[in-house]
């Protein structure tokens, strides 16, 4: 008790310093670039002392204890399991992402975790596995994958320098030289003098740390990005729960730890996100909100967890208990629940409104209990009894016992009294119930959308068969008018649109350079028309943000020396493969309308923007400022002008061909010019044809040495 009652208050000390920086924001103590001095300053100078007087003075085989490879592969497996969920439900960014399986694996070693070890373990260099394996090797990773995510560019040489490049890695592996030479010599061989001083600087970092992060919270509401809110809480409970459920099974089944070392394992990895994660984000400006609310959830899930874990264990019964009793409730038991108006009844109606979550939660929680129990008992049994060489003894009361009694008490017994008595445990249990269900929501959410994946994935053959069936259906409908065919083909047809199909080409994208005059961009602007315009510097590649017209509009009237380069808000890219109806939900979710499309290497491809998508559905939408343009003219029956910038599915669609008429000449072409381009395999010149199947196609208009104009001849059949 006094071990927990002491980590409570080391709780509470973070919170009162977190709370010190965000009254001094609130005060604007500091002015406006204190979070970012604090930032900087802890991570650069204070937070390297900080590590280089810890580990020079910690004997350097504790540094290298075995307990590192738990930590090393809990952490790694946590943060795999983070990226493929993204990967199949929350589709982040790779700099975002990269933040979120930071957020999961990356534990609050120093602020938290060495209390931890101090009040509770009674060792701190129990840590000292923990921050070498952070700080040498997934630091550095993920500090690459954050470089080559911002800058867009893959150098092996700058992967290769990018630890020398950390200089919380720096003063690790000095800390550890100093203490491999002092363990060699028999004596510190560090001075007082120089020792102190760095020591001194390194006590500031933590308090600056935690000072920057409660300064981050001012201004800003938590959750404020609800798209975000799914991946915050799992990375709660991956970071809280799962973690350390991975640490026990690595520590007691494949490295063989008992006692203290596998009760400090298990514990070191509850401990929540560290406040590092956040000078990470800030630093290259990436998942801010998401990197905060992230670190802010895992830390005040910590000690909830605690207190979950003591309220879980006296409830085993309950909870095992409560899934034979809700799935046996009659109709009349239901009925009377819904004539009645207590509490628990009115909890009892709406668990069972979603019986998918019901079970899931009531799945979660009982595993979840049971290996608590188990750790526990294995804790207990290992401090109370020492069975010495006596391996069949120690099996057969930590394997044989725990398991015959678990079974009897928590699973067969309150399960057969739960078959008799199901109204009675489904009211005792319901409202506690409802509050695991919306703890463990992210979980279960998780594990239900896996199964719909499955089957999905199982059923995958049939429903694109049943697109193709629904499509032909369309066209052999008779009482619709073609507008309405149309629109709904373009429905049918929406899943499978990607980007690259519908996006404006990067020739025909109107962008202001980030040096231009405040004339200049107004003569951009009014000659345009368009109300968001993407700044470039060093060319459209280099895109820094978008200007949005409305921004501008209170300072129209100033001179030509405005420093308008302040009202530029930040773009949003997207890769060329992405489906549409994703973008379109990202549109609604980030509240954005246009984004900027990029290639596998970061160059701009193009534009797209929440109009083009709704095109494909509707058709085109026109408004008072566009001017009616068509892409092609028709010279005769069977003679089209077409521009040479047409896309081929908007080419094919005006002659009236199958999708896959081109298939065999287009490779990689998506426009009508790059169609000349792939058939020839060389430039075109003005006058030169092409033919292909019932197409012939002419040269009609060059514009340097892009295809202008193509004349298309269209012949009634194939010869």
């Amino acid at each position: 008790m006094p071990g927990l009652l002491s980590a409570m208050e080391g709780f509470c000390v973070i919170g009162i310093v977190i709370a010190t920086g965000y009254v001094a924001a609130r005060m604007r103590i500091g002015g406006p670039t204190a979070q970012m001095v604090l930032n900087r300053f802890s991570f650069f100078v204070s937070s390297p002392c900080l590590m280089f007087a810890i580990l020079s003075k910690e004997k350097i085989f504790e540094i290298f204890h075995s307990s590192i490879v738990v930590a090393f592969f809990s952490a790694l497996l946590v943060g795999v399991v983070f990226l493929i969920l993204n990967r199949l439900f929350f589709h982040m960014k790779a700099a975002d992402a990269t933040i979120g399986a930071l957020n999961s694996l990356y534990l609050n070693s120093n602020n938290i975790g060495l209390p931890i070890a101090t009040y509770i373990l009674g060792n701190p260099a129990l840590v000292a596995p923990i921050l070498v394996m952070q700080q040498a090797v997934f630091t550095p990773i993920g500090l690459t994958v954050l470089d080559v995510t911002t800058k867009g560019k893959v150098s092996a040489k700058e992967i290769l320098k990018q630890p020398l490049h950390q200089p919380l890695l720096i003063g690790s592996l000095l800390g550890i030289v100093v203490s491999a030479i002092s363990a060699k010599v028999g004596f510190f061989v560090i001075p007082s003098c120089i020792y102190d001083p760095i020591n001194m600087i390194g006590d500031s970092a933590v308090p600056m740390i935690l000072m920057a992060f409660g300064m981050s919270l001012h201004g800003t509401k938590p959750l404020q990005d609800k798209s975000n809110i799914p991946a915050v809480f799992t990375v709660a409970v991956l970071k809280n729960i799962v973690m350390p459920i991975i640490a026990f099974l690595l520590s007691y089944f494949v490295m063989g730890f008992r006692g203290a070392t596998l009760y400090a394992c298990v514990v070191l990895a509850a401990l929540p996100t560290g406040q590092n994660v956040y000078n990470y984000a800030a630093r290259y400006n990436v998942g801010l909100s998401f990197a905060r609310d992230g670190i802010l959830f895992s830390t005040l899930s910590s000690p909830i967890f605690i207190a979950i874990i003591a309220v879980l264990l006296g409830c085993s019964a309950l909870v095992s208990g409560s899934e034979t009793a809700f799935f046996s409730l009659t109709p009349r038991n239901i009925a009377q629940l819904k004539t009645g108006r207590s509490r628990s009844g009115r909890a009892i109606l709406k668990l069972l409104s979603v019986q998918e979550y019901l079970l899931a939660t009531i799945l979660i929680v009982n595993n979840l209990v049971n290996i608590c129990i188990v750790i526990l008992s294995n804790g207990l049994i290992d401090s109370l009894t020492d069975f010495g060489g006596a391996a069949g003894l120690e099996f057969v009361v930590k394997t044989v016992v725990v398991t015959f009694l678990l079974l009897l008490f928590g699973e067969i017994m309150p399960k057969i009294f739960a078959s008799y008595n199901p109204l009675r445990v489904a009211r005792m249990t319901s409202i506690p119930l409802l509050l695991l269900k919306s703890v463990f929501r992210p979980l279960a959410y998780v594990l239900i959308r896996s199964g719909s994946y499955i089957n999905e994935s199982v059923a995958k053959k049939r429903v694109n068969i049943s697109i193709d069936e629904l499509s032909n259906a369309i066209e052999m409908t008779t009482d619709q008018t073609v507008e309405e065919r149309r629109m709904l083909s373009g429905i049918v047809g929406f899943v499978h649109t990607e980007v690259v199909e519908i996006m404006k080409p990067r020739v025909d994208i109107v962008a202001l350079d980030l040096k231009d005059d405040f004339a200049e961009v107004r003569r951009v602007i009014i000659e345009s028309g368009f109300s968001r315009i993407p700044v470039c510097e060093e060319g459209i590649d280099d895109v820094k943000g978008v200007l949005y017209v409305k921004d501008m509009l209170p300072y129209i009237s100033h001179g030509d020396d405005f420093e308008w380069q302040h009202l530029i808000r930040r773009a949003y890219f997207v890769p060329e493969h992405k489906k549409i109806n994703d973008l379109l939900e990202e549109f609604q979710n980030n509240k954005i309308h246009m984004a900027i499309v990029v290639d596998e290497y970061g160059s701009t491809l193009g534009l797209v923007s929440l109009e083009d998508i709704l095109e494909e559905i509707v058709g085109e939408i026109s408004d008072e400022s566009d001017i009616e343009q068509s892409f092609y003219t028709k010279l005769s029956e069977n003679t089209y002008l077409f521009d040479g910038k047409t896309h081929l599915n908007d080419f094919l669609k005006v002659l009236s061909f199958d999708e896959d008429y081109l298939d065999e000449a287009k490779g990689e072409a998506e426009t009508l010019a790059g169609l000349m381009l792939e058939i020839r395999k060389d430039f075109l010149r003005r006058g030169e044809t092409l033919a292909y199947r019932r197409l012939t196609l002419r040269v009609d208009a060059m514009d340097g040495r892009r295809i202008d104009k193509i004349r298309v001849t269209v012949a009634d059949s194939e010869d």
